[in-house]
């Protein structure tokens, strides 16, 4: 118990309780109004800018369907689930590669068409805004909430630094599907003074299989 002095003497006061938010309130609370706010911002720009100079049919459509996509991931996505599981991370991730094909579409269309240097600006603003969304969706669900257990025990990067030059010189000579045995790779590791146990290394060689072997914080799945 914590406690403050008074003129009269000491009074206790408790000790505040602190509620750690899930992810999903994070989101729901913070990124979620972002991308509303980018996009209600992004309709009311393009609207004024139609009504002022128009837009050519072709682009209307191409930003119509661009509208489609954000309307349909902000009104599918089920914001008032108390956590995010793997169903909701797919809703994410269709959005995503929505999003970048619509992205993609317009530079299609800018590189065959003049775009107006406004109307352009507005667009890619708010192609900016969903990268933002998206990356701080990625960040989110890959952190872990104050006062939880790490995900996994803090990494010795100079170990798995020698362990993945190890592995990629083994490549070099044996090809790319090839693998150092554990044996031998431990042998190595122990010369230079590291341990490499054997579910350590398999959790390394998956990582590196799966391109994140270099990211700082793996899914509680993969061990560091």
């Amino acid at each position: 118990m914590g406690g403050v002095f008074r003129m009269a003497g000491k009074e206790h006061i408790p000790t505040p309780k602190i509620i750690h938010e899930t992810k999903q309130v994070i989101l729901k609370n913070f990124d979620l109004p972002q991308l509303q706010y980018d996009y209600n911002r992004f309709l009311f720009l393009v609207n004024k800018y139609h009504l002022r100079h128009g837009v050519e049919q072709k682009l209307g459509d191409l930003i119509c369907d661009y509208c489609e996509i954000l309307l349909k991931f902000i009104d599918d996505y089920p914001w008032e689930n108390p956590n995010i599981d793997t169903s909701m991370k797919e809703v994410v991730e269709k959005f995503r590669i929505d999003s970048d094909e619509a992205k993609l579409n317009f530079v299609k269309y800018e590189a065959s068409n003049q775009v107006p240097w406004r109307l352009n600006i507005i667009v890619t603003f708010s192609f900016d805004g969903v990268l933002h969304f998206l990356k701080q969706y990625m960040l989110l669900i890959h952190s872990f909430n104050p006062g939880e257990k790490l995900p996994n025990n803090p990494t010795d990067w100079e170990r798995k630094s020698l362990c993945i030059e190890l592995i990629k010189e083994h490549k070099k000579i044996n090809g790319q599907a090839a693998f150092p045995r554990h044996k031998v790779i431990a042998r190595i590791m122990e010369s230079n003074g590291y341990s490499l146990p054997r579910k350590t290394y398999g959790d390394w060689v998956r990582q590196y299989k799966e391109g994140t072997v270099n990211h700082l914080i793996q899914d509680r799945k993969n061990g560091q």
